[in-house]
């Protein structure tokens, strides 16, 4: 299992750009993947990357706002994060940033799991691993029996 701590608040993924002189990422996209790409290089640590079906989980925390109340503060603290940036577009900045770097395609992916909450400070967890082996679903099981 790979494990990535990136201690940055979360970013969500922007769309690209059209101009005159063509189509380009953002800016603070960009950077946004590049420091995901960072961590995970890191966690990576020359290990190779992983291969078959993979089964991630991503645990992003959005940093509470500073103008929050001690006891605002304190309510919120580890409670579901309910609304901008959306989860999905948290997801395409992570997973786009750690194609090559963790697996070749984030088409690898056969489960994915996320969750989205409040913290005092901005970080976020990816944990993959190798799924050893894709379980049928229960409705495909009766179908084939």
């Amino acid at each position: 299992m790979i494990v990535i701590f990136i201690p940055e608040d979360p970013t969500p993924k922007a769309r690209a750009r059209v101009g005159r002189r063509g189509a380009w990422t953002p800016r603070k996209t960009a950077e946004a993947e590049r420091m995901v790409r960072h961590f995970a290089a890191v966690a990576m640590a020359g290990r190779e990357q992983l291969t078959g079906p993979l089964i991630v989980e991503i645990a992003y925390t959005l940093a509470m706002p500073k103008s929050w109340s001690g006891r605002r503060l304190a309510e919120m603290n580890d409670t579901a994060h309910v609304q901008l940036p959306d989860v999905d577009n948290l997801l395409k900045l992570t997973l786009d940033a750690l194609n090559g770097v963790v697996w070749a395609d984030d088409r690898q992916i056969y489960s994915l799991s996320a969750t989205k909450r409040w913290g005092r400070w901005g970080e976020t967890v990816v944990k993959a691993r190798a799924a050893v082996e894709a379980p049928i679903a229960p409705a495909l099981k009766v179908a084939a029996e």
